[in-house]
């Protein structure tokens, strides 16, 4: 991992459902895999990708947050999938994100759901991280009725062909 991550146990939490907790030096066989695996992503997202966009104090305003580690591990987020194309790395969470890094020039685009709005519907998230490591974020919909720029229209192209493969694989419509 990264430098600046310190760890000395490992949550792991099944399709079910189920957590369960390991000491590092305890793992069951079937996690030191995942956990090597882990560890290689991680040190290739941190030497091969630059950092995203400008949100770096927000993810220091959240690490220092005042929350108790049982409300922090019921929040994480999980990673459902990973890809690596010739052309990006795909990640999707288990919060309806899926985030899609291009290799070619460094830009990245993050599509979201707002579940949290107490309106009936869904509200649709799109953010650019462009090669400047500028970040825009727009809704959906503004997209879809006033359109976007050209770079930022590919890559929304390609992230419907990878919505829609993942959604053949979990049996889903979109």
């Amino acid at each position: 991992f990264p430098s600046f991550i310190f760890f000395s146990r490992l949550d792991f939490q099944d399709s079910t459902g189920k957590t369960s907790s390991y000491s590092l030096n305890a793992l069951p066989s079937y996690l030191v895999e995942r956990l090597t695996l882990l560890r290689y992503f991680a040190q290739y997202m941190d030497e091969n990708l630059t950092e995203g966009g400008d949100s770096q104090q927000q993810q220091q305003d959240q690490a220092s947050s005042t929350t108790s580690p049982a409300h922090r591990r019921r929040s994480f987020v999980h990673m459902k999938r990973w890809v690596r194309t010739p052309k990006a790395i795909i990640m999707q969470l288990d919060n309806n994100t899926l985030q899609i890094n291009f290799f070619k020039d460094h830009t990245k685009i993050v599509l979201s759901a707002d579940t949290s709005s107490t309106s009936a519907v869904t509200q649709y998230w799109v953010t650019y991280i462009n090669s400047e490591r500028l970040s825009a974020t727009y809704r959906l919909v503004d997209i879809s009725q006033l359109g976007c720029e050209s770079t930022l229209r590919e890559r929304l192209v390609f992230a419907l062909t990878v919505l829609r493969e993942f959604a053949e694989l979990d049996g889903d419509k979109i």
